[in-house]
């Protein structure tokens, strides 16, 4: 009886650490409480309705045989699933290696693809050759600057032409009225000198 009550507190220590995960859904009472069962429950229900339902005597529990087969039962059943449940993980453990390597070697593509927009970010193609997106801007701005500046003197220099034209058309212009009224009057100078040099030719011949 000693060797029995010795084993029972063996498996209910042993299994209070390791053990304490549910077989299946415990059924409930009325009031919430779960009622107590040797198939149902986790292993740390099993082993305290266990307990509860055995006779005690002196500091020691009379456990039947058949409740400690099916407690014994019941550890193993879980301690078998454990066991499948950690080879299955172990099994997968190559599996999610090879997604963990898979999704690294996706990461660094990412990143250099990353890396290559922003680089085509960081420089403009001017010509042919790579320059840092800065310097391009400098460069267009300043030949815009340029432009501005030569169409800003051909502009000016354009209205001086004009306004020396218009002076030069004037000036011609005065010249021209000037010769004109010199030329007339030399004509009429001259139209008067032959009237009167065919009078004089007249009165000699009279």
């Amino acid at each position: 009886m000693n060797k029995l009550a010795f084993f029972t507190l063996l498996c209910v220590s042993g299994v209070f650490f390791a053990l304490d995960t549910p077989a299946q859904v415990t059924p409930q009472t009325s009031t919430g409480n779960p009622r107590g069962s040797l198939t149902s429950g986790t292993i740390d229900s099993q082993f305290i309705y266990l307990s509860r339902i055995s006779r005690t005597e002196e500091d020691f529990k009379l456990i039947r045989r058949r409740n400690l087969d099916i407690i014994r039962q019941n550890v193993a059943d879980s301690l078998d699933m454990l066991r499948k449940e950690a080879a299955d993980t172990r099994g997968q453990i190559p599996v999610l290696s090879n997604e963990i390597a898979g999704l690294k070697d996706s990461l660094s593509i990412t990143k250099q693809e990353l890396e290559n927009v922003l680089q085509s970010e960081r420089t403009t193609s001017f010509f042919g050759i790579r320059l840092p997106t800065m310097t391009y801007h400098l460069i267009v701005w300043g030949l815009i600057i340029l432009l501005i500046i030569l169409l800003s003197y051909s502009l000016i220099k354009m209205g001086q032409n004009n306004v020396t034209t218009r002076e030069a058309k004037n000036t011609l212009d005065n010249l021209q009225a000037e010769y004109d009224q010199h030329r007339k009057k030399s004509l009429e100078k001259e139209q008067k000198l032959m009237r009167q040099l065919q009078d004089e030719i007249n009165k000699g011949n009279t």
